[in-house]
């Protein structure tokens, strides 16, 4: 599902950043869920670059047929800048698709996240705010079909599943803090594929492109003067490019990998939002004990960026994600 970003943000400005969560029940399939992280940023100021685009393991599983409420909590640091952001999502999984069967379904979903975010001092600005109203739509098609259930002898499963997603501008009117500079209109798509052989299970996400229209309302920018301005600016193309995670079961209701991706923002169409790129690595786990009493499955991850280029600070990402079916 939603791995999306609006790409460079500006002093004590947020950038948004789509991403999915799990979804419930037995088979540890993964759902939407959308974040707005903060960002403080460019020209070599300290940024809080919410770049942890989370690509979960079985992420490209449907869930089980029915509705869902998904919460996520994701906090970044860069710095000086740090953000913690909370978002919370509606879903609801088919059981069949286009083809009648249960070989392909269709996902939907809608949310939208509040959180606070560093200002440093930006002018007429407010650490909490909200973000990323957003709809979106997810198809899984099974290329290869499990013959028998997930744990036993045999199981196979090669699933693909593009997805898109509109996330509405905010009405934020601050320079700075959670969901400053986020008021545009973005949209996002995106291909993953997950294939799991018995306990082992990798999912890839080799490109997500998200486009963020001008901002609606003026936000800070610091120029390579170092001289702050007030600008409505443009995130342009941003993506992630080569995003894949690697896992192994190792319990019927744990399973434990790592994650890497790559992200480049603001790299085509863009006004007054520099470009900069990362990537980041680190574990992550996938818990469904309480599924089968309580319909729950908790997933998280911690990262570090192993690169960023000169205009980003060292970025930390810690995120969870809980899933519960209805």
């Amino acid at each position: 599902m939603r791995v999306s970003f609006i790409g460079n943000a500006e002093p004590g400005s947020s950038i948004q950043i789509a991403r999915r969560s799990l979804s419930a029940a037995v088979s540890r399939c993964l759902v939407p869920v959308v974040l707005a992280g903060a960002a403080v940023s460019s020209f070599g100021i300290d940024s809080a670059h919410a770049a942890n685009t989370d690509v979960y393991l079985d992420w490209a599983l449907p869930a089980d047929p029915g509705w869902y409420w998904v919460h996520y909590l994701d906090y970044v640091n860069r710095g000086s800048s740090n953000s913690i952001g909370d978002s919370s999502e509606i879903e609801y999984q088919t059981r069949t698709g286009l083809t009648g069967t249960t070989r392909d379904s269709f996902e939907f979903w809608a949310g939208g996240a509040a959180g606070y975010a560093s200002t440093n001092g930006a002018a007429n600005s407010s650490g909490w705010g909200v973000s990323s109203p957003d709809i979106g739509a997810e198809w899984y098609y099974a290329v290869i079909q499990p013959t028998v259930k997930q744990g036993e002898p045999g199981y196979e499963n090669l699933t693909i599943s593009p997805w898109i997603q509109v996330t509405a501008p905010n009405g934020n009117t601050t320079t700075g803090g959670y969901g400053a500079g986020a008021d545009q209109w973005s949209y996002t798509g995106a291909l993953l594929g997950t294939y799991r052989l018995g306990r082992f299970t990798t999912t890839i996400q080799p490109v997500t492109l998200t486009y963020a229209q001008t901002n609606q309302n003026t936000s800070a920018v610091t120029n390579s003067a170092g001289t702050p301005t007030l600008t409505k600016a443009r995130d342009g193309l941003s993506g992630s490019f080569g995003a894949i995670n690697v896992g192994y079961d190792v319990s019927p209701t744990l399973t434990l990998g790592v994650y890497q991706a790559w992200n480049v923002y603001s790299f085509a169409d863009t006004r007054d939002s520099p470009r900069s790129a990362e990537g980041t690595i680190g574990p992550m786990f996938s818990y469904t004990g309480l599924s089968d009493s309580l319909g729950i499955t908790i997933d998280g991850t911690m990262q570090v960026d192993y690169y960023h280029t000169s205009n980003m600070a060292q970025g930390y990402f810690l995120s969870m994600y809980v899933s519960k079916k209805f």
